[in-house]
């Protein structure tokens, strides 16, 4: 995802569209796992 971003902004000129894809792709990814972690964590405590 990274390399994408990278080349999407490097190119001439740059594609913001392609650009601005990939970042929020990325946020979506990053919130998903952050979610399910504490998710998790708090399920984990309830067993407890």
């Amino acid at each position: 995802m990274v390399m994408g971003m990278i080349f999407s902004i490097m190119t001439n000129p740059p594609n913001l569209v392609m650009f601005y894809g990939h970042l929020a792709g990325a946020l979506v990814v990053v919130a998903y796992y952050t979610y399910s972690g504490r998710k998790k964590r708090q399920n984990e405590k309830k067993r407890k």
